[in-house]
């Protein structure tokens, strides 16, 4: 798996904004919520996310997103970005 320090160039603080709170609620509409977006917005995000880490985060499971394995390590990074800001 690509470390994600190696992927920053291409990902978006957006991007891992919506990342942690899909991971955080297990929902891209309480996602949208939190971060005051539109649900396509936060759905597109994940889209281009998982596309430019070139592996699955969530398990779509109904309207519920279960984390998947991959999403863990990612999410202890994206927590260790977001926290200077």
């Amino acid at each position: 798996m690509k470390k994600v320090m190696q992927l920053l160039p291409r990902i978006t603080l957006k991007q891992l904004s919506v990342f942690v709170s899909i991971y955080q609620t297990g929902s891209t509409s309480r996602a949208s919520e939190e971060l005051n977006l539109s649900q396509s917005a936060v759905s597109s995000a994940l889209t281009e996310l998982e596309a430019r880490l070139q592996m699955p985060l969530f398990e779509r499971v109904g309207r519920r997103l279960n984390q998947h394995p991959n999403a863990h390590p990612i999410y202890i990074q994206a927590q260790a970005i977001q926290a200077p800001l």
